[in-house]
């Protein structure tokens, strides 16, 4: 399927059928009031990222932080897959994810995303607990709007 069905048919799914790509081929939607997903289309190389805040940070993340997550990152072991980065330009920790939407079907796209979901959460929690975490800051919305999922559990996270 190609990454604007994917997105459509997930987006009626968690009830924001509106949710769609802006000009710059961003969409972000909020899941369980909590978890902010942008998912960012590139079309001219058939790649579509999710990718989502963690925690921030203060300054430079110290090597304890830097070691919690290359560890994490090692074969996917505790990010299903997907990577753990640093944006030193959002002073953000991020998980990200590369799809090729052209070699999915819907059923495998919303496994991913639930996945995806679910990873993001647990690292949030644990984000918490590490000694380099700051308060949370405000993100700015790429996609120029934010679209709320339905509270009815479209995805158990």
């Amino acid at each position: 399927m190609d990454a604007v069905a994917l997105l459509k048919e997930l987006a009626t799914e968690a009830g924001v059928p509106e949710a769609s790509f802006n000009d710059h081929g961003v969409c972000r939607i909020v899941f369980d009031e909590k978890l902010e997903l942008d998912f960012e289309w590139l079309p001219a190389e058939g790649l579509l990222f999710l990718h989502a805040p963690v925690m921030s940070f203060q300054g430079r993340p110290d090597g304890s932080m830097c070691q919690t997550l290359l560890e994490a990152n090692l074969f996917g072991r505790d990010t299903g897959g997907a990577v753990l980065a640093l944006d030193a330009v959002h002073n953000e920790v991020i998980l990200c994810e590369r799809l090729v939407p052209e070699l999915m079907d819907y059923a495998y796209f919303r496994s991913r995303v639930e996945s995806f979901l679910n990873v993001l959460e647990r690292w949030q929690e644990k984000a918490r607990s590490l000694a380099a975490a700051a308060p949370a800051v405000s993100r700015p919305d790429p996609a120029g709007k934010t679209f709320r999922a339905g509270t009815d559990n479209f995805l158990r996270v």
